[in-house]
């Protein structure tokens, strides 16, 4: 029986990624804003580089201006891995200053009233696949999260992996006459990694995170070949030295594709990060 082949490509950032970390500072404070005051205001946008978080736009609710901006801050980078105890990565916590022009204000008088015609929406195109499995997303999307999500749990392991990283997978999607997809295979999967570890060592434990992953995998999806990848490429461009948001900047938004479907859905430029949800609440 003949069959097609598509290549299917997907991305993955570790939570200490710039971009990642600009998203999750800006989802921590529309949650914290919407625990205030449902109908709460946010429009925010958010960069980092180095020590420094610039907040920018709008958040209104009750008590705004009580809101601990500094801590919510903090907390975010501890959780995606930064601190004393994950080895030299930098910033620390402790060391995060918050700047930027970010009005902080409650509503004004009549807007809580007419928040569900809010003027600042996101499109969002809705797309799944008969795959419940795998949460109903494309397979390549689910395994470069799974891998990445493996890598992370190394942030506090001995090899002190940097809370920074990304992964790229490929799959081959193999389609039968019908048209329709009726098996999978990995590819190749590249990673960009930064470790306390020697290069060998952290090659060995990616191929080792990889192919857990590809056996998690063969069991939740009918059809997927569980075989290793025809390539394998761990920091293809040279060993880094400095990762995170010491190595570079960082903006929200950035992330939008990866987050939800990958590459196969053109779900356009607009972010969600840091965007209160009051109209979809309704």
């Amino acid at each position: 029986m003949k069959t097609n082949v598509t290549l299917r490509a997907a991305e993955w950032v570790l939570p200490g990624h710039p971009d990642k970390l600009a998203d999750a500072v800006a989802d921590a404070l529309v949650q914290a804003a919407q625990q205030r005051q449902p109908e709460a205001l946010c429009a925010i946008e958010v960069a980092v580089h180095r020590d420094q978080v610039f907040l920018t736009g709008r958040l209104a609710c009750e008590e705004a201006h009580t809101l601990p901006l500094h801590d919510l801050v903090r907390e975010v980078y501890r959780s995606a891995g930064y601190g004393q105890d994950t080895g030299p990565w930098r910033p620390t916590p402790q060391e995060i200053a918050v700047g930027g022009n970010l009005c902080v204000e409650p509503l004004v008088p009549g807007e809580e009233g007419i928040r569900h015609i809010s003027d600042d929406q996101s499109i969002v195109t809705g797309y799944a696949v008969d795959l419940p499995g795998i949460g109903f997303i494309p397979p390549e999307q689910w395994l470069a999260r799974e891998v990445a999500r493996r890598l992370f749990a190394l942030v506090n392991s001995p090899l002190r992996l940097c809370p920074d990283g990304k992964v790229l997978v490929v799959l081959e999607e193999s389609c039968g006459p019908d048209g329709l997809p009726c098996g999978w295979k990995l590819s190749a999967v590249s990673c960009s990694l930064l470790a306390q570890a020697g290069d060998m060592e952290l090659h060995r434990c990616a191929a080792q995170v990889v192919c857990e992953a590809v056996q998690e995998l063969a069991k939740r999806l009918p059809g997927f070949e569980p075989s290793d990848p025809s390539e394998l490429v761990v920091n293809g461009s040279g060993t880094f030295s400095i990762g995170g948001p010491e190595g570079d900047n960082g903006l929200s938004g950035k992330k939008l594709l990866l987050d939800h479907y990958g590459p196969r859905v053109p779900i356009g430029g607009t972010a969600l990060s840091g965007k209160d949800y009051i109209c979809s609440g309704k």
